[in-house]
């Protein structure tokens, strides 16, 4: 029998040093986030007086997840989403997905992660999506070069082009989230818009957007005319191509706030499927609110252009194979259009889709954990290395 080379057993070793380096990183990600959403939500049931699951519950739950591979499921997540939705029967309670089951297996195998940092830059959502779904865009930055109309351009000109606009909102065009860095500025109530501008334009460094501000749709600005009160659609691409909305909710600004979102302090109501809100809309810590802060009342609120707006999502998404979990940010403008303001397909915030609207998934809940089941994360390092 012939003896190895060298050269041979250094690549055994290497794959298996690879296998078994990238096993522990697994290993650790997964521990850490199911024990950071374990303490997550036992804060929330500290917090929120909530009915213990019963026990036969409890194993239906168990025996639900573990058909599928997913063994040592903390319950918890299922006994506080129940606790906002009367009279669930236990069938229905099964459906309720764990955040850390839903961060470790189930986005990541619905998802190609690898692909997001590129995919997610809001300065390349036009080559990918239709430009006239999106925002007028102002000025591009990317990489520290600046662009306009997608044409390559100097700090000057695009200091000078912008100072055209009276108002406009800049942002990071790549890692936003929460509203962060998000900024609208009046340049009309700035005495030296060109040093103003240029010293803006610094602080942001690199990769960032500027973009006109919507005029927004008369009857969602009822709701908070302040901000720009954007619909989040979740939607799935399932293997036959059909695109398929789970869950939509409507993101409502405080008085006086530019921004929607919960955390700056924001809050959020269901979306039925006739586009009509649900009876409470809830902020970042779950209080119930009937009202807007101008005193429009939440339930029965027509969404127009509702099923308008799932169409735009559902025919959008087909060019986003690489993710098949996709969860959009829209706005509607005063002339009646659609507007894609973002996408997110990592770290998708999936607790107020369920404590308001149930079960993310729903009917095809075992359709997708029959997808996880079929998905290793240690493959996936292996081969992207992330």
């Amino acid at each position: 029998m012939p003896i190895p080379n060298s050269t041979y057993l250094k690549s055994i070793s290497k794959m298996i040093f690879k296998r078994i380096f990238y096993k522990f990183i697994t290993f650790v990600k997964s521990y850490r986030e199911t024990s950071f959403k374990n303490k997550e939500v036992n804060n929330l049931l500290n917090t929120h007086k909530t009915t213990p699951l019963s026990p036969k519950t409890k194993i239906a739950i168990k025996n639900k997840l573990s058909k599928y591979g997913f063994k040592n499921i903390n319950t918890n997540w299922h006994r506080y989403y129940s606790s906002f939705h009367n009279n669930l029967d236990t069938t229905t309670i099964t459906k309720f997905i764990p955040e850390n089951l839903f961060y470790n297996e189930i986005e990541p195998a619905l998802n190609q992660s690898i692909m997001f940092p590129a995919l997610e830059d809001k300065n390349l959502l036009d080559k990918f999506l239709f430009p006239s779904l999106l925002p007028n865009t102002i000025v591009k930055n990317i990489n520290g070069f600046f662009y306009i109309n997608n044409q390559l351009t100097t700090l000057e000109e695009a200091i000078a082009h912008s100072c055209k606009f009276k108002e406009f909102v800049i942002k990071p065009s790549i890692g936003t989230y929460g509203g962060r860095d998000v900024n609208k500025v009046e340049l009309d109530k700035i005495e030296n818009k060109n040093e103003s501008l240029a010293k803006l334009f610094h602080e942001y460094d690199s990769d960032f957007i500027v973009q006109e501000i919507i005029a927004q749709n008369t009857l969602i600005s009822t709701l908070n005319p302040s901000s720009l009160n954007t619909i989040r659609v979740i939607s799935y691409l399932r293997s036959n191509r059909q695109v398929v909305p789970l869950s939509s909710v409507i993101r409502i600004g405080r008085m006086g706030q530019f921004t929607d979102n919960q955390t700056s302090n924001g809050i959020l109501a269901g979306i039925d499927s006739e586009g009509k809100l649900k009876k409470f809309a809830y902020d970042k810590n779950a209080h119930s609110y009937e009202t807007t802060d101008n005193g429009t009342r939440i339930e029965g609120f027509q969404v127009p252009f509702f099923n308008k707006i799932l169409t735009t999502i559902q025919n959008q998404h087909l060019n986003l194979p690489h993710f098949r979990l996709v969860s959009w940010d829209v706005g509607i403008d005063c002339d009646s259009n659609i507007k894609i303001i973002e996408f997110n397909a990592i770290g998708q915030g999936i607790q107020f889709h369920q404590t308001i609207n149930g079960p993310l998934f729903g009917e095809f809940t075992d359709e997708v954990l029959e997808i996880s089941k079929k998905y290793s994360s240690l493959d996936s390092y292996i081969k992207f290395g992330k």
